[in-house]
């Protein structure tokens, strides 16, 4: 019997989210507020709450006007992972 927990589904996408964006898991799951698809592509707009510290927006990747970025395709299904 393995020690090791299995990884939530929420965590797992929060894994996924984060290291295509430069943040861990538990920083996306404090500070993302909402992630959109862009049309019908595997691309995601990612916006953070105002309350994001600026020590926490300098790690993220691609950050436009604050609070929100862009990605490239994301597998949430983790078969293949794009940074922005």
């Amino acid at each position: 019997m393995s020690n090791q927990l299995e990884e939530t589904s929420e965590v797992r996408r929060n894994r996924i989210l984060g290291d295509a964006i430069g943040l861990t898991p538990w920083e996306v799951a404090g500070y993302v507020t909402s992630i959109q698809r862009k049309d019908n592509s595997d691309e995601y707009i990612i916006h953070f709450g105002i309350e994001t510290p600026e020590l926490i927006r300098a790690k993220i990747i691609g950050l436009q006007d604050g609070f929100f970025t862009h990605t490239r395709p994301i597998d949430f299904e983790g078969l293949q992972i794009s940074t922005i």
